[in-house]
């Protein structure tokens, strides 16, 4: 494979999967958008590893994540969650009863 700017042996996940289905012999759509079914995740994944490929590390701009910054990112998701949940209910209500821009009515 070219060099695409990833690590040797590294590609991304919606290149890995067109190989893997030409491979396969499988020229169609598989996971497209947003609205991924875990059954085609699953399957794509064994047919991966049956054409001996395997997950990389989870990465961004900066390389790989590390074991620890994954779980930096859950402790401070875990906290935010508790906060939404600990917000006072007048809080709440108070953005619930907004009022609401009024149109301008021709004349």
């Amino acid at each position: 494979m070219k060099n695409i700017g990833l690590p040797k042996g590294v590609a991304y996940a919606c290149l890995a999967e067109t190989i893997v289905l030409a491979l396969e012999g499988r020229f169609e759509n598989f996971t497209v958008g947003r609205a991924i079914e875990w059954e085609k995740v699953r399957e794509i994944y064994q047919l991966g590893l049956k054409h001996g490929m395997k997950l990389a590390a989870i990465s961004g701009v900066n390389g790989p994540f590390s074991d620890a910054d994954i779980a930096k990112v859950r402790e401070l998701a875990l906290a935010a969650r508790a906060k939404a949940v600990r917000a006072p209910a007048s809080a709440k209500s108070a953005v619930a009863k907004k009022p609401r821009a009024r149109k301008p009515v021709a004349r």
